[in-house]
């Protein structure tokens, strides 16, 4: 028997398979030509240092920078006037609106209510600046590490799988809930599966979600602000997909959206003012008023959009196929295999709307 070659040499050749591999990487590239994408710069980095958002504050210091800016748009909003509605909400003075048949208002009185109105507006003029820090071998793809820079709400990081195969790809923007960031819900919902299944996925951290005095401080500020937490995210999570569906590997027409707990939250606002947007799936709902504890608000606080509640987890009127899924089912690979079904099936009818007749 031929003896074994030494250990050294095994892990030269594993590390020289590695480089190989990334060498035959295309890099990342922003589609040209398109107007929509001429705000959104792509470029290579060394490694990605942003503290980790599960354990240290640093990462939301741009979110505490964000009221100053609104102050050119947006009226304060007293500390008085926010508890006069709670207390109002809490004693059953404020009535939940019934579901309608039709409605076609609710993507607006959700930007109004919610205090959003003056960052959508700057949206489409809000440039974003993404770097890709570190390219990862995944079963299906590939995995970039990225940051993702605005002059609104700052910087944060974010992980892009992208299948093999040069596409386009449907891609999916994924919205983490609670105690996550964007490496830990890959973890935890399955995220492989997406690649493996021909779907870009972007996970961007969404930031100070741990139901603490951080995430507390930023939801009273923003609402102090005359905006509001949810305002943020819907914000970032529309500049998401504009980035997302501005990669050259992405199919423009072929966007999605998945959003669990607080992320589906969120979603549930920003998917009705999406019109990239092809579907969307949500496993939750809220008040938009839910406390962790008297006095501590979670990123959900938003008290005019109370009465909204049941307008907003309405889906019969939304404008977008919605798929609600058992909460956190998508922890399973069955679960995110349920959900790219339901979107491939969406795909399939629209292909075939397209095809041409007979001559």
């Amino acid at each position: 028997m031929a003896p074994a070659p030494p250990l050294h040499l095994f892990f030269a050749l594993l590390s020289l398979s590695c480089a190989s591999w990334e060498a035959r990487q295309e890099p990342l590239r922003v589609r040209v030509g398109d107007p929509g994408c001429s705000g959104v710069t792509l470029s290579s980095g060394t490694s990605l240092t942003l503290p980790s958002c599960l354990a240290h504050a640093g990462c939301v210091a741009g979110l505490f920078e964000v009221p100053a800016r609104l102050a050119t748009f947006a009226e304060p909003v007293p500390q008085a006037d926010i508890d006069a509605l709670l207390a109002a909400i809490e004693a059953g003075e404020v009535a939940v609106q019934e579901r309608r048949r039709v409605d076609p208002r609710l993507g607006l009185e959700i930007v109004e209510r919610s205090g959003a109105t003056g960052l959508l507006e700057a949206l489409p003029r809000t440039a974003v600046t993404v770097i890709s820090h570190e390219l990862v071998r995944v079963d299906g793809g590939a995995a970039h590490r990225l940051s993702l820079t605005n002059t609104w709400t700052g910087t944060y990081d974010a992980w892009l799988y992208t299948p093999e195969g040069d596409g386009p790809h449907p891609g999916v923007l994924g919205l983490h809930g609670h105690g996550e960031d964007a490496t830990r819900y890959l973890a935890l919902h399955s995220g492989i599966r997406y690649p493996q299944r021909g779907y870009l996925l972007l996970v961007p951290t969404r930031r100070a979600l741990w139901a603490d005095e951080t995430e507390h401080r930023v939801t009273s500020e923003l609402l102090r602000a005359g905006a509001s937490f949810e305002a943020v995210q819907i914000f970032e999570s529309l500049l998401n997909l504009r980035v997302l569906g501005c990669l050259e590997r992405t199919d423009p027409d072929g966007l999605f959206m998945v959003g669990h707990s607080s992320g589906a939250i969120s979603g549930n606002l920003s998917s009705r003012l999406a019109v990239e947007l092809v579907a969307y799936a949500s496993d939750y709902r809220s008040t938009y008023v839910h406390h962790i504890r008297p006095g501590q608000y979670t990123d959900e606080v938003t008290p005019a959009l109370f009465a909204l509640q049941e307008r907003i987890s309405d889906f019969s009127t939304h404008p977008l196929p919605v798929l609600q899924y058992r909460y956190g089912s998508d922890a399973s690979v069955e679960g995110v295999d349920l959900i790219l079904d339901f979107f491939d099936d969406l795909r399939t009818t629209a292909d075939a709307e397209i095809q041409p007749g007979p001559p």
